[in-house]
């Protein structure tokens, strides 16, 4: 009777162990990142200006990238290194960009309401004087050269 007591006694006790540890670990696998931006963060005025070099430097990367693409397609510019992307635009073959997968086009319209989301924000946050401020001339800008990229 001993025996059956202790087995039964040691598996109650890691049947135990086992839900303990389950709900102690429930957010094991969670992350948790403080350096992560909410959109409420960023109504603060003093994250305004970051808001605006995010939405420039996206433009900038497109062009940079589009630049880069259209060089070596072109011959402007010539591939001699060894990674296998740009050896296949140096020969016009780049099924990423020009193949019906939204390419530059969906990239420049992710540009534009990103433009768009930031007026609105600097209209949210400082009112009716945001119009005459830089931060607002800057987003505008992007927004103007995403409609001229895109034929709009």
């Amino acid at each position: 009777m001993n025996g059956n007591f202790s087995a039964r006694s040691t598996r109650a006790g890691t049947a135990v162990a086992v839900c303990l540890l389950t709900v102690s670990c429930s957010d094991f696998l969670s992350v948790k990142d403080p350096g992560r931006f909410l959109d409420d963060a960023l109504d603060d005025p003093k994250a305004l200006p970051a808001v605006a070099n995010g939405v420039e430097a996206d433009l900038l990367q497109r062009i940079d990238n589009f630049a880069w693409t259209f060089g070596h397609m072109s011959d402007e510019l010539k591939h001699t290194g060894t990674w296998n992307p740009d050896a296949n635009r140096d020969r016009g073959r780049d099924p990423s960009e020009l193949g019906g997968t939204g390419g530059y086009q969906s990239n420049l319209l992710e540009d534009r309401t990103a433009a768009q989301k930031a007026q609105e924000r600097f209209l949210r946050v400082m009112g009716d004087s945001a119009n005459r401020t830089t931060l607002m001339a800057r987003v505008v800008a992007v927004e103007a050269w995403t409609n001229l990229y895109l034929g709009m």
